[in-house]
């Protein structure tokens, strides 16, 4: 993907990101493909992602930029945040925390809070029990599977399936209740190796 998501695009503009610059946190950042439309508008970016062939194709879409712009950290973030210096305005992680274990999210979560500026925008993307994947596999822990599918490419992968209701518990109890907290639900298809893929999706964003 080269572009951002329809809703991180939404939330950056809804929070009035555009014309207030500051620093970013992406975790699960991949290719960079999100942060770039906050880099557009004078955000300096750090992404955090284990994916070492992600990291790769975001240092190379990068390579134009100013080096003292941005940065891309190869972390594991189920053995919690690398060291970070200075603090954020906005942290976002859109579609890349659910593919770690509910017990694994705790410890980097509650570290958010230290290095988040006093009225940091923050913004999640979530998987629902309601999406196609849902299932399709071995249960692991409560709603999360070690999928065994082939259609979608994540055989083999950990996944865990979050209501609204889960994902606002589990931010409350970590990075703390969000003040103008949104939730809204996303569902779209796509046909992948010749099969109609339902992808449901529950988003909160506020700021802390």
């Amino acid at each position: 993907m080269l572009f951002p998501d329809v809703y991180v695009t939404k939330f950056f503009f809804k929070a009035g990101l555009a014309s207030t610059p500051g620093s970013l946190l992406e975790l699960g950042c991949g290719n960079g493909n999100n942060a770039r439309l906050f880099a557009e508008y004078g955000w300096t970016i750090t992404g955090i992602d284990m994916s070492a062939e992600g990291l790769a194709a975001a240092r190379s879409n990068w390579s134009g930029e100013p080096v003292d712009s941005w940065s891309f950290i190869e972390r594991d973030l189920r053995q919690g945040l690398p060291p970070l210096e200075g603090s954020f305005d906005a942290l976002i992680a859109n579609g890349s925390l659910y593919y770690f274990e509910r017990s694994y999210l705790t410890a980097p979560l509650e570290e958010t809070r230290s290095v988040l500026a006093p009225g940091a925008r923050v913004y999640f993307k979530f998987r629902t029990p309601e999406d196609w994947r849902y299932g399709k596999g071995r249960e692991v822990e409560r709603n999360t599977f070690q999928l065994e599918i082939d259609e979608t490419g994540e055989c083999g992968a950990t996944m865990a399936f979050y209501t609204p209701d889960d994902l606002c518990q589990l931010l409350d109890a970590t990075i703390g209740p969000l003040v103008d907290r949104q939730v809204l639900l996303e569902s779209h298809q796509n046909v992948q190796n010749s099969v109609l893929v339902d992808n449901r999706d529950v988003i909160v964003w506020g700021r802390i």
